[in-house]
């Protein structure tokens, strides 16, 4: 982006004042990891959060975030005749992400 002369960008802050409401903490236990404790947060704790009355959104922090990776072998994709834009696709169209929250 072109700003004009003068101009300076910034990042503005996570949160505003009126945004943050509330801090709180997992205990969760001790060999529990902080995949699974993130999971747990995203998946358990913060749809219940969202559904009570009077609260906008819940941001999650903190924790690992799971993830997957595709690891493409070149040659299983010749002798199967598959491009890599083929693969990139079946994932596409294996993996959209919707909102399914409440109504």
């Amino acid at each position: 982006v072109s700003l004009p002369a003068g101009v300076q960008a910034s990042i503005a802050p996570l949160t505003t004042a009126v945004g943050e409401i509330y801090r709180y903490i997992i205990e969760a236990p001790a060999g529990m990891s902080e995949n699974d404790i993130r999971a747990l947060q995203d998946w358990v704790i913060r749809p219940e959060l969202r559904i009570v009355s009077g609260v906008a959104d819940v941001v999650s922090f903190g924790g690992t975030i799971k993830e997957y990776q595709v690891q493409v072998d070149p040659n299983l994709l010749k002798r199967y005749a598959v491009t890599l834009d083929q693969v990139n696709q079946a994932l596409a169209n294996n993996n959209s992400n919707v909102g399914g929250g409440t109504i």
